[in-house]
């Protein structure tokens, strides 16, 4: 559950795909990075492949998360 983790960096991987629901539950959680994620070549083609964060997440997680720090998709479709 990582609600004890208080810095989680991401950034500059292969992650796609929105970022999990239950990071919202990371209550201690003050450092999250995720830019620099680029799609793997086998999604490269798919548009709604990009790493995105549903808006709940982000809601919990606004502080965190600087403009450079958001994940290459923004927030995910249809996440309200």
């Amino acid at each position: 559950k990582l609600t004890n983790l208080g810095q989680l960096n991401l950034s500059r991987n292969h992650l796609y795909g929105p970022i999990p629901i239950e990071f919202k539950n990371m209550t201690m959680l003050r450092y999250l990075r995720l830019g620099g994620n680029v799609r793997p070549p086998a999604v490269a083609d798919d548009p709604l492949a990009h790493l995105c964060i549903p808006s709940a997440v982000h809601q919990r997680l606004e502080q965190t998360l600087s403009a450079e720090d958001m994940p290459p998709g923004g927030f995910c479709p249809g996440s309200d």
